[in-house]
């Protein structure tokens, strides 16, 4: 009797290691339903695969196998539990401390420099060595580099597992518990003692340096780093509008090359396998240390060198059974990486390849066989991808197949061409001489990407929800791993496929109706954002001397990138250009209000950099128009009132203490920065929501941006 479903033993532990973290998950977070659904799946699962589906079957075999992955399954599930609630009971607690740590990463924001610190100790309301790292945010400039090791006195922020409602799976992984803002005056350089990871980086750094120059010199790091801060952000947005920023970050992509390469020279020197082995782990091993010990560089080694560890003896390399074991030592190891969208796009894409490529090749076998096999791969990576772009991203990209086809070709030759010459030109002092071509070839490739809008190809704003499951069953069952003849395939496939359209299609329909209001909170910019079926308004609420919109952006991957309108209250003074400017580099935008008399001069200079915004002037107790809910201002333009759907919400600015606060309706729901105990007490709403850090009401600064959702 053929098995139902082609089962390799690897995969087998592959998953139940997935099962058993996906329901401590459950669990950990008081999901007690969903925990013992999965709990009931892994089970059913185990006392499946003891039905016989061939004579001669050993009941011994089964009996070991099954006592396998119930031990997996455990230990990934309380090895999670362990590292979650290790990660919150390492709380700070708000006390101030003087602290010193090293320099791990140096990073250009919007806001200022961004330092990731490791081997991290504090003097204060305790004295230690801190297991987890920092993100130090510099506002006024920084002249620190890799491996200096800094003295300052803060209050740290602690960070939680749980984040914008989904598990803080960056901050885990990289351990960064804890975040603090300082001048860098503030800041005292102890020593420089860069490891000799950061050594070689700096190394790779300084040689570019010599040879390229702007958005080439930003290319070239990022390709051969990871690192991707010294790209405008401009020509990087065009990246991921064009579906190939994937080559900026070192994963698969990059460690395959570098694989390849060795593996080519080490044949050509007649090295054997179980050496060449030996040699290229651990370069590739070293590579990821210059990278930061990125987790995708760590991820796609392993994948690797389990792939060259299973063609030792000479036998068919079963990709299959190779990306499991990579999976299982991954996540055994570090079960967080299950919730990090890199890793699951690493391994559905790479899945994605080894189940669908040759079928998807088959429809285009009227093509020459080298150009069906490429579309087969990039075809099968891009459908592979869709649903956790969708749910990490908000979107992707229609025309990114096309792209691929052509850029990554080309990137590989330039990958290894440009790690070559910067090595050698950086040992021997000749950047300069050998990268000056490569000034212009990188050049070209900034100027192809930027010379087309790609946002006509984005696909965004649509919601798959649980039918991703339908999606990649449907993926699934043409893959060929589970076994059906021909008619029933097909009857599958098909009902499948029905079912991912219409249920998506019927899912989008009924979030499009529903309106849904967005709270959005840090020290510098504090807003809101009203979805309807008819448009979408932004609420500026409060804006710092220093703002970065860097939160703000992350409601593109809710499917909000268009503002019919923008309202502007109180704020230090915001200068509307400037912050128009960046907050375009989020949404399009069409109607502007400001609060107060008309100031022609910054309409006129607001007109003149953005000729198609409309830009009006609103008084006290004006009521806005165009706007699909009724709108107005009050209590000279500190607060906007909204009758929503099924809710009067109120918005509120930063308030003047000595203000009444008389004359206000009763709201259902008020969302309030500073001072907003004062508000809440006043006003008793049913739903009450600051901006900034609570320690008792729901806050978005500390939490993320905060969705609420009314028919």
């Amino acid at each position: 009797m053929e098995r139902f479903v082609n089962l390799r033993f690897p995969l087998a532990v592959a998953l139940s290691v997935c099962l058993g973290i996906t329901t401590a998950y459950f669990f950990t977070f008081s999901l007690i339903f969903w925990g013992v659904v999965f709990a009931l799946l892994f089970a059913g699962a185990l006392a499946f695969y003891f039905l016989p589906y061939k004579n001669g079957d050993a009941l011994k075999t089964k009996l070991i196998f099954s006592l396998i992955f119930i031990v997996v399954f455990a230990f990934s599930g309380a090895n999670f539990n362990f590292s979650v609630r290790n990660f919150e009971n390492a709380d700070l607690d708000g006390h101030t401390y003087e602290v010193t740590g090293s320099v791990k990463e140096v990073m250009e924001t919007e806001s200022g420099v961004r330092l990731l610190l490791e081997d991290l100790t504090v003097d204060g309301n305790i004295r230690a060595k801190l297991k987890y790292n920092a993100y130090l945010y510099v506002f006024d400039g920084a002249d620190f580099d890799l491996g200096y090791k800094l003295k300052f006195t803060t209050k740290f922020t602690d960070n939680h597992s749980i984040y914008e409602g989904r598990l803080s799976s960056y901050n885990l992984l990289r351990k960064v518990k804890y975040t603090a803002s300082l001048s860098a005056s503030q800041i005292q350089t102890l020593e420089i003692s860069p490891s000799i990871f950061q050594k070689a980086n700096i190394f790779l750094r300084e040689s570019l340096s010599q040879g390229l120059t702007g958005d080439q010199f930003g290319l070239a790091y990022a390709l051969l780093t990871g690192h991707s801060e010294f790209i405008e952000q401009e020509t990087l947005e065009s990246y991921r509008m064009a579906g190939v920023a994937h080559i900026f970050a070192v994963s698969g992509l990059h460690i395959g090359f570098l694989a390849v390469a060795f593996g080519w020279l080490l044949t050509k020197l007649r090295v054997g396998r179980v050496a060449r082995v030996l040699v290229i782990f651990p370069l590739l091993l070293f590579y990821s240390g210059v990278c930061g010990f990125s987790a995708s560089s760590i991820r796609a080694t392993i994948m690797v060198t389990v792939g060259l560890l299973t063609a030792i003896k000479g036998r068919r390399y079963d990709g299959l059974s190779s990306i499991s074991a990579s999976a299982v030592i991954i996540l055994l190891f570090n079960p967080l990486q299950l919730f990090y969208v890199g890793f699951q796009l690493s391994f559905v894409v790479v899945l994605g390849v080894l189940l669908l490529a040759q079928p998807i090749a088959k429809l285009f076998k009227f093509l020459p066989a080298k150009l069906s096999t490429a579309l087969g791969t990039v075809l099968s990576a891009q459908l592979s991808a869709i649903p956790i772009s969708l749910s990490a991203f908000g979107y992707f990209s229609l025309i990114s197949v096309a792209v691929n086809l052509i850029f990554i070709p080309f990137v590989s030759v330039l990958f290894i061409t440009l790690m070559v010459l910067t090595i050698v030109g950086g040992i021997f002092s000749i950047s300069y001489i050998l990268l000056f071509p490569m000034n212009y070839l990188l050049m070209v490739v900034n100027a192809c990407i930027n010379a087309f809008d790609y946002s006509a190809f984005i696909v965004g704003g649509v919601v798959m929800g649980g039918f991703a499951l339908t999606y990649y069953l449907c993926a699934l069952i043409s893959s060929g791993i589970i076994n059906l003849n021909r008619v029933y395939k097909s009857i599958s496939i098909v009902v499948c496929a029905v079912i991912t359209v219409v249920g998506t299609l019927g899912l989008n329909i009924y979030e499009n109706r529903l309106t849904k209001v967005y709270v959005c909170g840090t020290e510098n910019v504090c807003a809101t954002v009203i979805k309807t079926e008819k448009d979408a308004t932004l609420i500026v609420s409060d804006v710092n001397y220093v703002y970065s919109v860097g939160r703000l952006k992350r409601l593109n991957s809710s499917g909000v990138t268009h503002l019919n309108n923008v309202i502007i209250m109180n704020g230090y003074g915001v200068d509307l250009q400037v912050f128009l400017t960046k907050l375009r580099t989020a949404f399009t935008l069409d109607r502007i209000f400001y609060y107060g008399e008309q100031k022609l001069n910054q309409e006129t200079a607001v007109n003149k950099s953005f000729p198609n915004l409309k830009v009006f002037a609103i008084k006290n107790d004006g009521v806005l128009p165009n706007i699909s809910f009724d709108c107005a201002y009050a209590l000279d333009g500190r607060v906007v009132g909204c009758k929503l759907s099924t809710v009067n919400l109120a918005v509120f600015s930063r308030i003047d203490n000595a203000k009444p606060l008389d004359g206000l309706d009763k709201y259902d729901m008020v969302v309030c920065g500073y001072l907003h105990e004062r508000v809440f007490a006043k006003l008793s709403p049913k739903t009450a929501i600051s901006y900034l850090s609570s320690a008792v009401y729901t806050d978005a600064e500390s939490t993320g941006n905060l969705v609420y959702k009314f028919k």
